[in-house]
C-alpha cells in the first residue's frame, strides 16, 4: 500500500462519515443482496460486492459470488482488496488482467478470492466522502465497455441511494430517541417535582397539626393518622418514659399488634438487641430502611422468632425507621411501613420520615416546655398564695401588739409583763418574716446562677441548737423536743445567720409534718471519716414521713411531698434553703424516711473552716437514702 492511499483511507473524516452510518458488521440486508444479484446478472459476471473500506479492511455489506470461507466472514484485510484504489483516488478502479496491472499483480486476492478482471466504482456520499465501492469481479481477463461501467454507475447510484435513506432513517430514529429521552426526562423531572411538591405539602401539614395542639395526646395520634394516609400504610410513634423505655405513644392502628417487639421496648438498650437495626437508629440518630421484611428479615423483629404472631396481615414489605431527635436529644422513634410492592420506599421517603421526625421532637420539646411554663406559673401563684398567708399572720401580730403598747402609752396602766409579751411578740413576727423573706432572696438567687457571700465566725453550735429548740418549745403544747450531744461544746467557723435559719427550719419542717404530736430529736456529734472530721446534727420526728417516690425531689424549691395534707400550708422552700446552706458550707445533707413512720435528717459540716476559699470537695461516707454529694462552695 502506498503512502497516499494510506494517508486517505486513515483521514479521520472520511472514517467519521463511514462509522456514521453504522453499517460496519451490520447484519445481510436483502435491499442491498437483491443490486449485486441484479448486477451479476446485468453485467454476466459472478461476483458482485458493495464493499466498505475501513482504515484496515473492507466489510461487504452485501456479496453475491463470493467464495468460502470469504462469504461467510463477510470481510478481508486490505491485503486482499482492489476497492481500496477506488475508495483513495475518487475514482472508478478499472482492471482487465490483474496478474499484469502493475497495481494489483501481487495482491492476495488473486488466488484467494479468484479475482481477475476487476471494476469498481466509488460510493461518495453527499458530504464528499468515499466510503467504499461498488464492484463486479471475473474469473477470467476482460475488457469493460462503456456501457457496462455506466451501468455499474447507475448500480452505485442505487447503492448509496439506498445507504443514504438508510442513514436518514438511522438520524431520524437516533432523533426520535433522544425526544423520547427528554420526554422521559422531562416526565421524571415532573414527576420528581410533583413528589417534593407533595413532600412540602405533608411537612406543612405536619407542621400545622403539631403547632395546632401543645398536647402530644391529641397532636400525635392525629399525626399517625395523617401520615398512613399520606405516606405509608402504617405509622406509629414511640417515645420514651421516664426510665428510659419505649413506649408506644400513638398509631394509625390502635387495635393491631405493634411493629415493636414489647422486649424490645422495655430494654432497648439491652444486651440483646444491641445490635437490632432499630437500637442502631436510636445510637446513631440516624434513619435506616428496612426492605423485604416479610420474609427473612421479619424474625430480628420478633421477641422469640416466631414469625406467624409478629405482624397483622399482610406483614410490611418495607419499614423506616427514624428518630425522633432534636440536637443530641433523642426522644422516641417514628416507624412507617409500606406493604404495597409495586410502590417501593427510595432514600427521598426515608428523608422525609426523619424530617417529620425532627418535626415531631420540636413539638414534644415545646410541649415539655409548656408545661413546665404551666407549672412554674402555677407554683409561683401557690408561693405568692402561701407567702402572703405567711406573711399576713406575723403582720397582724405586729399590728395587734403595736396597738397594745399603743393603748399602754395612752392610759399608763398596762403592767411591764405585757409590755414585755408584747415586744417579744413583735420581734418574733418580726423575724419571721425577715426569715421568710431571706429564703425567697436566696432561692431566687440560686436559680438565678448568683451566690451568696458568707459572713463567718466561730459558733459554738450545741449553745445555737438550744436556743432555736428553747424558742420552739416555748411555742408548741403537743411535742416534746430533746437535745443530746456528744460534747459540751461544739464549735466551728459558720455563718450563724444561716445555721440559725438552718436550724429553725428543719425543727419546723419535723413540727408541722407530726401534727399528731410526738417526741422530735435533735442531736449534734462528730463523725471521722477518710481522715476528714464532720460536725453532724441530725433532726428527727415521729411524723408521717416521705413517701419513697417523692424523696428524689423534696430539696426541689416549691416541692411539697404527695402526702401532706391540704390544711397544711407551705411554700415548698424550707429543704431547698436548708440545702442551699449546706453547701454553701461545703457539707452534705442525708434523709432517711418511711411513710407513716417518721423522717430523720442528718446534717454534715466539716468540722474545720466551712466558709474557707478552697474549691476541694469533702468525701463522706456513703448512707442508704437519698444522700446529696459534696459539691465545691460557689
Amino acid at each position: 500500500m502506498s503512502l497516499n492511499v494510506e494517508t486517505v483511507l486513515r483521514d479521520p473524516g472520511r472514517l467519521a462519515a463511514l462509522r456514521a452510518l453504522a453499517l460496519l458488521d451490520s447484519a445481510i440486508d436483502p435491499a442491498f443482496d437483491r443490486l449485486t444479484r441484479l448486477a451479476t446478472k446485468v453485467l454476466g459476471v459472478p461476483t458482485a460486492l458493495v464493499s466498505l473500506v475501513d482504515e484496515d479492511r473492507q466489510f461487504f455489506k452485501s456479496c453475491v459470488g463470493l467464495s468460502e470461507p470469504w462469504a461467510a466472514e463477510r470481510q478481508t484485510p486490505l491485503s486482499h482488496s482492489f476497492c481500496q484504489y477506488a475508495v483513495a483516488t475518487g475514482e472508478p478502479f478499472i482492471v482487465e488482467n490483474a496478474r499484469e496491472h502493475p497495481l494489483v499483480d501481487t495482491n492476495l486476492a488473486i488466488e484467494a478470492l479468484d479475482v481477475v478482471a476487476y471494476a469498481g466504482i466509488p460510493l461518495v456520499t453527499s458530504d464528499g466522502f468515499v466510503i467504499g465501492t461498488v464492484c463486479v469481479i471475473d474469473r477470467v481477463p476482460r475488457s469493460w465497455t462503456a456501457d457496462e461501467i455506466e451501468t455499474l454507475r447507475d448500480l452505485t447510484g442505487m447503492v448509496i441511494t439506498e445507504i443514504e435513506l438508510r442513514g436518514e432513517i438511522a438520524e431520524r430514529r437516533r432523533m426520535m430517541r433522544e425526544r423520547d429521552q427528554l420526554l422521559e426526562r422531562e416526565r421524571t423531572a415532573r414527576e420528581a417535582a410533583e413528589r417534593a411538591q407533595a413532600r412540602f405539602a405533608l411537612l406543612a401539614d405536619v407542621s400545622s397539626l403539631l403547632a395546632a395542639s401543645l398536647d402530644p395526646d391529641v397532636s400525635l395520634p392525629e399525626l399517625a393518622d395523617l401520615l398512613s394516609c399520606s405516606l405509608a400504610d402504617r405509622c406509629e410513634l414511640y417515645l420514651y418514659t421516664p426510665s428510659l423505655q419505649l413506649q408506644l405513644s400513638a398509631s394509625s392502628h390502635p387495635r393491631s399488634r405493634p411493629l415493636l417487639p414489647s422486649g424490645l421496648c422495655a430494654d432497648s438498650l439491652g444486651p440483646r438487641w444491641e445490635n437490632h437495626d432499630v437500637v442502631r437508629v436510636l445510637r446513631t440518630r440516624k434513619s435506616r430502611l428496612l426492605e423485604h421484611v416479610a420474609n427473612a428479615g421479619l424474625t430480628e423483629l420478633t421477641d422469640d422468632g416466631n414469625t406467624d404472631a409478629a405482624y397483622p396481615t399482610p406483614p410490611p414489605a418495607a419499614l423506616i425507621v427514624a428518630p425522633i431527635a432534636g440536637g443530641e436529644t433523642v426522644h422516641g422513634l417514628l416507624l412507617c411501613s409500606v406493604s404495597r410492592q409495586e410502590q417501593p420506599c427510595d432514600a427521598d421517603d426515608v428523608a422525609l420520615v426523619e424530617e417529620i421526625g425532627k418535626c415531631i421532637a420540636t413539638a414534644v420539646t415545646n410541649a415539655k416546655l409548656y408545661r413546665e411554663a404551666v407549672q412554674a406559673l402555677r407554683t409561683r401563684d401557690d408561693v405568692l398564695a402561701v407567702v402572703t398567708h405567711d406573711l399576713r399572720n406575723p403582720m397582724q401580730t405586729m399590728q395587734i401588739y403595736a396597738t397594745v403598747l399603743q393603748h399602754y402609752a395612752q392610759r399608763h396602766d398596762f403592767g411591764k409583763a405585757v409590755i414585755e409579751e408584747a415586744v417579744a411578740q413583735i420581734g418574733r413576727a418580726g423575724a419571721k418574716m425577715s426569715r421568710l423573706l431571706a429564703e425567697l432572696s436566696d432561692v431566687a438567687m440560686q436559680q438565678a446562677g448568683q451566690s451568696h457571700r458568707l459572713r463567718c465566725s466561730p459558733v459554738e453550735l450545741v449553745g445555737l441548737v438550744g436556743e432555736v429548740v428553747a424558742q420552739h418549745q416555748a411555742q408548741i403544747k403537743r411535742h416534746e423536743i430533746r437535745v443530746a450531744s456528744s460534747a459540751s461544746e461544739v464549735v466551728a467557723v459558720l455563718d450563724r445567720e444561716r445555721i440559725e435559719r438552718l436550724l429553725v427550719n428543719l425543727l419546723a419542717n419535723a413540727l408541722k409534718y407530726s401534727p399528731d404530736g410526738g417526741e422530735i430529736n435533735v442531736v449534734v456529734g462528730h463523725e471521722q471519716h477518710d481522715e476528714t472530721r464532720w460536725i453532724t446534727v441530725e433532726v428527727s420526728d415521729q411524723g408521717c414521713g416521705i413517701p419513697e417516690g417523692d424523696l428524689p425531689h423534696i430539696f426541689e424549691p416549691f416541692f411539697r411531698a404527695s402526702n401532706v395534707p391540704s390544711s397544711l400550708r407551705g411554700m415548698g422552700l424550707g429543704l431547698a434553703s436548708v440545702q442551699q446552706i449546706v453547701e454553701q458550707h461545703r457539707g452534705t445533707i442525708h434523709v432517711t424516711s418511711r411513710e407513716g413512720a417518721g423522717t430523720t435528717f442528718t446534717v454534715r459540716l466539716p468540722d474545720a473552716d466551712g466558709c474557707g476559699k478552697t474549691e476541694a470537695a469533702y468525701a463522706v461516707p456513703g448512707r442508704e437514702g437519698q444522700e446529696q454529694q459534696p459539691r465545691a462552695r460557689p
